[in-house]
């Protein structure tokens, strides 16, 4: 079972405040009664622009001249498939799909790394890694 994330700050007292405590409450009354396991981690750090950068004017743009599709209907796609999650509550199945603003630098590439695979296999396009491309050269068209 894929969980949500919630986001909080713990002060010098130990006390928890949560981002969002309404959803947060909403999400645990289902656990009423039970045993659960609770995980605190640091936050990681949000993507960078110059991430974005290479996603929309390398990756994008590369299978978007490969597939002759616009680059908001490749994004959509490849959100879909790779940035999908699942989750029951209440014995309902409920879908996210996650946007690339709220991925962590470590997520993105993980992503970055999916589309990569994904273009090799079905494309047979070679997508450059972040590390082998020029950022100077980056133009990125609407």
């Amino acid at each position: 079972m894929i969980t949500p994330k919630f986001f909080a700050t713990i002060l010098n007292t130990g006390e928890i405040v949560y981002k969002n405590l309404k959803g947060y409450r909403i999400w645990i009354s289902g656990f009423s009664g039970k045993e659960v396991e609770v995980t605190i981690k640091e936050k990681g750090t949000i993507r960078s622009l110059k991430q974005n950068a290479y996603l929309w004017g390398v990756a994008y743009k590369m299978i978007c001249e490969e597939t002759d599709e616009p680059k908001e209907k490749i994004h959509a796609l490849l959100s879909s498939m790779f940035l999908k999650e699942d989750y029951w509550f209440k014995e309902e199945r409920n879908e996210v799909i996650r946007s690339t603003t709220d991925l962590t630098t470590k997520e993105f590439m993980v992503y970055i790394d999916r589309i990569q695979l994904w273009a090799a296999e079905f494309l047979n396009l070679d997508i450059p890694s972040p590390n082998e491309v020029d950022y100077d050269d980056i133009i990125i068209e609407k």
